[in-house]
């Protein structure tokens, strides 16, 4: 079970002080929720499984946005671009055929024609966007004294927050990755 307990309010959490400043030090990872939707909580607590959210149904409706700009970029930054469109649009080119279609793109300096570059943005868009929408997220913190998570997450301040082992969590099926 990667479950460790339950924390009910910010004063019978643990000083995580010691984690927080040395993040090698960090063992748990928390999980704000409503206290109203027991089931829920039932289903993390008894069977071990977790809700993964759909980006759609995210409070923030900038999470998960696909927005990406060109700023800064310059010429690998365009040939990876490329790259990756060519490879997906092209699945029968090899390496090579890839390659020469990006360095004719880069040579004949489409790839900083604005109207072309908005083509390619929206090609890119019109694949991730869906791709976007059939994941699901969870989201875990490292501090279980957040002020604002208990706020949003926490309804308010009477939810609970519940510790995970981040050993056990990591070690799971899903792909774990730290976000800023």
């Amino acid at each position: 079970m990667f479950f460790s307990h339950i924390i009910y309010n910010i004063k019978s959490g643990k000083d995580m002080s010691k984690d927080i400043k040395n993040k090698k030090l960090i063992k748990y990872l928390y999980k704000f929720q409503n206290a109203e939707n027991i089931n829920h909580i039932k289903s993390i607590l008894n069977k071990n499984l977790l809700y993964f959210s759909s980006p759609k149904k995210f409070n923030d409706p900038f999470d998960c946005s696909t927005l990406f700009s060109f700023e800064g970029a310059n010429e690998d930054d365009f040939r990876t671009f490329y790259y990756n469109i060519i490879k997906f649009n092209e699945p029968s080119f090899d390496d090579v055929r890839i390659k020469q279609e990006v360095e004719s793109i880069i040579n004949s300096g489409d790839h900083k024609n604005h109207e072309k570059l908005l083509c390619a943005r929206n090609d890119v868009l019109t694949f991730i966007e869906p791709e976007i929408k059939k994941k699901g997220i969870l989201c875990l913190s490292e501090k279980n004294d957040d002020i604002l998570m208990w706020s949003h997450y926490g309804n308010k301040h009477s939810g609970i927050c519940l510790e995970f082992d981040k050993k056990i969590i990591h070690r799971t099926d899903f792909t774990c990755r730290r976000i800023n």
